[in-house]
């Protein structure tokens, strides 16, 4: 359900937004982001 989809969307952004920036410095330094950052 959309609701439930947002909501989660919304609980899971931090781990996006960090997610994403890790793998800009993955691309930045010529690297391979294979992995979620722990």
């Amino acid at each position: 359900d959309g609701k439930d989809l947002s909501r989660y969307a919304e609980e899971q952004w931090p781990n996006l937004v960090a997610y994403s920036r890790f793998c800009d410095d993955c691309v930045t330094s010529e690297e391979k982001c294979g992995n979620w950052p722990t």
